[in-house]
């Protein structure tokens, strides 16, 4: 390759896997999250820059900075890791777990399509969540820029700032923060440019509490304790509702928003999606050469089946991107119609629990379930742009003809085992497996490039006592004050919530109804600059994966799915323990402040008003979850009955 041949993404990627570093034993359930090893990673950039020409002193320096600076999240392809108590982890297809959720909205396949989702989801919090200077919120384009240290005349224009997705498929495609944030429909306004995000920024951090939150927060406070089963198990383990008044509470968020309202809790990230690192160059090459010979193999057949009117003013090139466009959409991951259905009493549940029983018994019974191959639908040709130009030019009859044909076609070529060629042979198409590399900032980093650093830890951590230097880092229960409360309304303003799940979810969260005070996806890092003055970090690492409450008025007609809604437990379940999370590191700056509480009540007075608040909860509760129900009931027998009507017309 030429020193003026740029690399593609993918092969970067290969070039530097050797130098991935498992970060831990266990691995993610959707990411295995690597570190990348300096000195390994020069070393074969540099071999690979002397083999093509370029300079090994620029290609050092880029590569330096791209290790000491982030870390790499590989997004698994065929495995769904399920981890287990003592480190264990259990490995489970990650197509059986995709067939059976993902037609209630949670496909676990990385397919583009869910890539491109999954970073818009990403990208919602950063409004919240991130704040600062361009370069304190966005990661460069770091693999563009080493590919840019490999050339001399680099010809490729790719945008300055903000790049949050580069997808290479033939092509680069790059989407940036604005391009996700301009058309998210959940935001309470369209950020389409950073001016416009940096002013939204700048007014949630002076006006963090507006008087949806204000409502809400005065009841918690206010309550003389919190109603539910859930409350009697974690009192039992020595939780109890927060001894402060709203009042105390308010002036503390306030006071800990003036010092801290400039922090940004998100650490910048930069992804790629493209052919897995896990091949090796060669065989790369092998698999698009084999796949190229398919294609013209494919369209031949094709010319050789179609109407003549279907491809008399077709150019053999169009043609042949047709057939290139066939046959990846029916070799790639499969993709779901998600159910309209999302009341938990639904056909959806049912079908559900339906699936999950019968991929759960091929897993245990050890039956090997291929993956199945998608069939080109309507929906399907509707999305892939080569064949939705190709049906505009057809008749509403010439389209089911041509769907017909061409899942005639498929069809033959699995039973022959590849794409029949003229000669009598066969030629096969093999997919590319291709998945997303997150390359994320490390949550120390910001400590590290400024002086020494002293320790990192979980927020599980913090929670369970393993905190040795707390009182040298006062700040940093200040800083989760503003987090969870910049948390808190993210929720309210756009109805989702961040994954802050306990690692335990099975007993923690459903169970005990923990969540957010005890998780690993926040991570916290302290240290001291070069004038040994305290530093510390706030950093939350895993905001791809988001439930949604659900609102039936909004989003009836663009179901995300049962699974998205969190099985509806988002109210019942989350948002209390979003209150309890701001309760405790509220009440936890307060203790450290000295401030008095302001529950000084008589015993008696204490128990009338417990029993008069359990009793309102408990009838509240009743008829919030009755109604629920029964409008869940009557939204999906009319959407089951409209789509009855609409298939009979």
């Amino acid at each position: 390759m030429a020193k003026d041949t740029p690399p593609s993404v993918g092969a970067l990627i290969r070039i530097l896997k050797p130098a991935f570093k498992p970060l831990s034993q266990v691995r993610g359930s959707h990411t295995t999250p690597y570190r990348i090893d300096e000195e390994l990673a020069v070393e074969a950039i540099k071999d690979y820059a002397s083999s093509i020409g370029a300079s090994p002193q620029r290609v050092e320096k880029a590569t330096r900075r791209l290790a000491q600076r982030f870390i790499v999240k590989e997004g698994n392809i065929k495995e769904y890791v399920v981890k287990l108590k003592g480190g264990k982890e259990s490995i489970i297809p990650r197509h059986y777990m995709s067939e059976a959720f993902g037609p209630v909205g949670y496909n676990l396949a990385p397919h583009v399509e869910k890539v491109i989702r999954d970073c818009g989801e990403a990208c919602r919090p950063i409004p919240y969540l991130a704040y600062g200077t361009k370069e304190q919120q966005f990661a460069p384009d770091c693999l563009g820029e080493l590919i840019s240290a490999l050339q001399e005349n680099e010809t490729e224009k790719r945008p300055e700032t903000a790049v949050f997705l580069v997808i290479e498929d033939g092509r680069k495609t790059y989407l940036t923060v604005p391009d996700f944030l301009g058309k998210d429909p959940y935001l309470t306004k369209p950020l389409p440019d950073l001016q416009s995000l940096f002013d939204f920024q700048r007014h949630i951090r002076a006006f963090p509490v507006d008087a949806n939150l204000r409502e809400r927060l005065v009841a918690f406070f206010e309550a003389p304790i919190t109603v539910g089963f859930r409350d009697v198990l974690r009192w039992f383990e020595g939780s109890r509702h927060p001894d402060i008044k709203f009042a105390e509470a308010e002036g503390i968020i306030r006071m800990c928003f003036q010092k801290h309202g400039h922090e940004s809790f998100l650490p910048p990230e930069v992804n790629y999606y493209t052919v897995s690192g896990d091949y090796d160059e060669k065989s790369v090459r092998a698999t698009i050469e084999a796949n190229e010979h398919a294609i013209r193999a494919f369209a031949s057949w094709f010319i050789a089946k179609a109407p003549l009117s279907w491809t008399l003013r077709k150019s053999n090139d169009d043609i042949f991107e047709l057939s290139r466009a066939i046959l990846e959409a029916h070799h790639d991951y499969p993709l779901f119609d998600v159910e309209p259905y999302s009341g938990v009493f639904s056909t959806a549940t049912a079908k559900l629990a339906l699936r999950v029983l019968l991929y759960g018994i091929a897993y245990l019974s050890g039956i090997e379930l291929p993956e199945r191959r998608v069939p080109i639908n309507e929906n399907l040709a509707s999305r892939v742009k080569v064949v939705a130009r190709f049906l505009e030019g057809l008749s509403a009859n010439d389209r089911e003809q041509f769907l017909d044909l061409v899942n005639s076609m498929l069809f033959e070529a699995t039973m022959r085992g590849g794409v029949p060629t003229r000669d009598g042979g066969i030629a096969k198409f093999t997919r590319l497996d291709k998945t997303f590399y997150s390359f994320q900032e490390k949550a120390q980093y910001p400590i590290t490039r400024e002086g020494d650093l002293v320790e990192v830890l979980t927020l599980e951590d913090l929670v369970e006592g393993r905190f040795g230097t707390l009182d040298s880092h006062p700040d940093v229960l200040e800083k989760l004050v503003v987090l969870f409360v910049l948390v808190y309304r993210y929720f309210l303003d756009t109805g989702h919530v961040p994954d802050l799940r306990p690692d335990d979810a099975g007993r923690d969260l459903f169970i005990k109804g923990i969540w957010g005070y005890k998780t690993r996806n926040v991570i916290i890092s302290t240290g001291f600059d070069r004038n040994k003055k305290p530093l510390s970090v706030v950093r939350f690492v895993d905001n791809k994966d988001q439930f949604k409450q659900y609102n039936p008025i909004l989003d009836k007609d663009r179901p995300l799915g049962l699974a998205k809604y969190g099985l509806r437990l988002v109210h019942p379940l989350v948002e209390p323990a979003m209150q309890r999370s701001i309760g405790l590191f509220t009440s936890f700056v307060a203790q450290r402040q000295g401030l008095a509480s302001g529950r000084f009540l008589s015993l008696t007075h204490k128990v009338t008003r417990t029993v008069n608040h359990v009793l309102k909860e408990s009838v509240d509760g009743a008829f919030v979850h009755l109604r629920a129900i029964a409008h869940d009931l009557i939204d999906d027998a009319t959407k089951g009955i409209e789509n009855v009507l609409s298939r009979k017309r």
